[in-house]
């Protein structure tokens, strides 16, 4: 990763003009600066107001600064522009984790109070899920990503479940991040936290937890559920179609376009099929691994 410059050097006021001034360069700063120039001052943060949560350390600085990236702003880091005094930025900075763990944690204990009314089997060690219960967990968990990511969270949480189920070519990260907008940290980060979500929202089902569907997508977990076997296949049509919906559709189209020739199989060129059954429980490991 190359760096703007010396970043254990830059004052308050050369983090915010980096940040509002370079959009290039903005997810690089920012992401320095969480994870190593504010470091003391976010952990203290974390062990005062993140005690409640079920996310480490590390997995909540991943999530802030998604938040930060992409906060109900049309441009990326726009809401770093709500600082009054750029001098400020790392006091700010600060103040907004603190904020941000505060109502994840309300969310939070909002959720289990709502899980108190559930009746939750407990499974004993020696009787692990069945087959059949996992494959429900896990079509239940890729519907409900579906129903409620945004289109180009979702597009990503595609890209990162068909390259679990396959290890098939891809277009490099890199060029798929730029030409969705996005700086490769950036991107790299929203693959992981999509891989932790769907961990989650499974061991949420585990626990006996509900993930509630609309109509629309319940029908397609059990679309899902029903052909398994072939989940690889199934799964093409919504990548597709989270595609389609992104606003860089056609440039996407337009780069996916240039790659799998010469018979090359690629999660890109989606007339190709994966000819193997999907092994629910390598799948399942793989999840919570």
């Amino acid at each position: 990763m190359v760096w703007f410059g010396n970043y254990e050097n830059y004052s308050a006021s050369d983090y915010y003009d980096a940040v509002t001034g370079v959009p290039e360069q903005a997810s690089e700063a920012i992401y320095y600066l969480l994870k190593h120039r504010l470091a003391r001052a976010m952990r203290r943060v974390f062990d005062l107001h993140g005690f409640g949560l079920d996310d480490h350390y590390d997995d909540s600085i991943d999530d802030f600064f998604l938040y930060l990236y992409d906060h109900g702003q049309e441009q990326p880091f726009a809401i770093v522009e709500t600082v009054r005094a750029k001098e400020a930025f790392f006091g700010w900075m600060v103040g907004a984790y603190r904020n941000f763990l505060i109502n994840k944690s309300r969310e939070e204990i909002k959720r289990r109070r709502m899980m108190e009314n559930l009746v939750v089997t407990l499974v004993e060690e020696e009787r692990p899920f069945s087959d059949e219960t996992l494959m429900r967990f896990i079509t239940t968990a890729i519907a409900f990503a579906d129903q409620e990511l945004t289109p180009r969270k979702r597009f990503i949480f595609y890209r990162m479940l068909l390259s679990i189920l396959n290890q098939r070519l891809a277009i490099p990260q890199e060029l798929v991040a730029k030409t969705l907008g996005m700086h490769p940290v950036t991107y790299r980060v929203c693959v992981n936290r999509m891989r932790t979500r769907l961990a989650d929202d499974v061991g949420c089902l585990e626990k006996g937890e509900e993930l509630p569907l609309d109509p629309i997508h319940l029908l397609m977990s059990k679309r899902l559920f029903k052909g398994f076997d072939h989940l690889y296949d199934l799964l093409m049509p919504y990548y597709d179609a989270a595609l389609q919906a992104l606003p860089v559709a056609l440039e996407i189209n337009a780069l996916r376009g240039s790659y799998g020739h010469d018979g090359i199989l690629m999660h890109e060129e989606s007339r190709y099929s994966y000819p193997h059954r999907v092994d629910v429980r390598e799948l399942y490991q793989c999840l919570k691994s």
